[in-house]
């Protein structure tokens, strides 16, 4: 379904929190007590391997006077392509050992304490936690020096920015995009409308429609992709597309003009095309469950055999 037709239906999505590798509890836990923090001794190896691939935030402590970095590890989440297997979610173990006397002197800064009433208008810098293992075996999650408004100092995100980070370990995930969608020229993102609204409101947000064209006048040629919901309808993934016109697109949008006299359905579904006209809003078509489709008017239709069957034509090539 369109971006642009549909951006009032969804309310703003929670803010994404910064990827990310942090100490476990024992780093963290003693930050702010009265008595002195208690710090792991590892090996290099140790140490690497004891950052967990988890969302945190850059809590930590402040370094030790005597602290004497040997290398600065992290981990963090990207998405790569793989060979012939499309776009996956991968975490990526990192470390860094050169630039460090830099990062712990700009670490061991005091932080800058605002005045009263002092006004903070900036938005928050996100920091891709990371920890450090000194030379005497201590592991710590540094604490970062601030400045007047809570932002980290710009001495430490500079020193930061300047660590050249080796990947050590990778760990793929969840898949992004098949090679199939990569090569459909389809959008990787998009949301599942229908599955979004039928969550509003028990699905009182979908309304029938009363059947007829679906676009008004009919596109020169219409791209089909095709996606599959992974655990909600926010997140789904891409399986292929491909582009139709002529005939088969006319049949397609035959199949696709029946009215609905209930928006509803009690089916699962889980995989859905999505069809963009080069100057025309989007439609939405359920290819499992009731076969629903969503027009760009937000009304609910109904798809029949044979447009299911173009639509899955068109993604296999």
């Amino acid at each position: 379904m369109s971006m642009t037709s549909h951006k009032g239906l969804i309310a703003a999505a929670a803010a994404t929190a910064a990827a990310a590798a942090a100490l476990g509890a024992t780093a963290l836990a003693h930050g702010f007590s009265a008595t002195p923090p208690t710090f792991p001794v590892m090996t290099v190896v140790q140490a690497v391997r004891s950052v967990s691939c988890t969302q945190q935030e850059q809590q930590g402590v402040p370094l030790p006077a005597g602290f004497v970095a040997q290398v600065a590890i992290r981990c963090i989440s990207t998405q790569k392509k793989v060979p012939g297997q499309g776009v996956w979610h991968f975490q990526l173990r990192q470390v860094a050992y050169n630039g460090l006397a830099q990062l712990t002197a700009a670490l061991k800064r005091p932080s800058v304490t605002a005045p009263a009433n002092t006004a903070c208008t900036l938005p928050g810098i996100g920091v891709e936690p990371f920890v450090l293992r000194g030379t005497n075996g201590q592991v710590i999650a540094p604490q970062l020096p601030t400045e007047l408004c809570g932002q980290p100092q710009r001495q430490a995100l500079t020193a930061l920015g300047a660590l050249h980070w080796q990947t050590v370990a990778a760990y793929r995930g969840s898949q992004v995009e098949t090679q199939q969608g990569l090569a459909s020229g389809c959008p990787a993102a998009v949301k599942d409308f229908i599955g979004v609204l039928a969550d509003i409101d028990h699905g009182r947000m979908l309304r029938p429609s009363g059947g007829g064209p679906v676009f008004s006048p009919q596109p020169a040629s219409l791209q089909v992709c095709v996606y599959r919901d992974r655990t909600e309808p926010l997140n789904p993934y891409l399986l292929g597309g491909g582009r139709i016109s002529g005939t088969t697109e006319t049949e397609l949008l035959q199949g696709i003009a029946t009215g609905r006299a209930t928006a509803t359905c009690a089916l699962p579904r889980t995989t859905f095309a999505v069809l963009l006209g080069p100057q025309a809003p989007n439609a939405e078509v359920e290819l499992d469950g009731c076969h629903r489709v969503m027009r760009p008017d937000n009304h609910i239709g109904q798809a029949n055999a044979a447009a299911l069957a173009i639509i899955n034509k068109a993604i296999q090539g």
